[in-house]
């Protein structure tokens, strides 16, 4: 099959709005994206770890269950409540902090949210709780442990 140079154009010029859709959010986060097995491995060896997991509080709660350890600060209310976790979570903004959501969808605006709270190392969850479910790692389902 032979392309002229317009087709051959609009391809290149569509594959490379996907891939910008696709990374446009990652760039905006500013902090890198770790499997959730690295997440488990610092845990599994004792590191010092902060998972905040940004679903609603009822997605939160609901049977699927949470992150073993996570705190939820729902996406929504995060930037409202800058002040109350930098004074809870204060003795943990030099610690690897991960930021866990359904499927990545807000983890921009979360990391943002807590660089400017003055959290160091923060980093993002691939696939965010979806995946983390699908890795069979430790779950909850108690009622949230929230930060307020």
């Amino acid at each position: 099959m032979e392309f002229d140079s317009q087709t051959l154009t609009l391809v290149i010029i569509v594959g490379t709005g996907f891939l910008l859709i696709r990374l446009l959010p990652r760039l905006l986060a500013g902090v890198p994206y770790v499997s959730a097995k690295e997440v488990q491995l610092r845990l599994d060896a004792g590191h010092p770890v902060v998972i905040i997991d940004v679903r609603s509080a009822r997605a939160f709660a609901n049977a699927k269950g949470h992150a073993a350890g996570a705190v939820n600060v729902p996406l929504r209310e995060l930037s409202g409540r800058l002040q109350e976790i930098s004074s809870k979570l204060g003795p943990y903004k030099n610690d690897a902090v991960f930021i866990i959501a359904r499927n990545e969808e807000g983890t921009p605006t979360a990391a943002r949210a807590l660089k400017k709270a003055g959290f160091t190392d923060i980093s993002v969850v691939k696939g965010g709780f979806n995946r983390w479910r699908a890795m069979n790692h430790p779950m909850e389902t108690e009622p949230p442990v929230e930060s307020s």
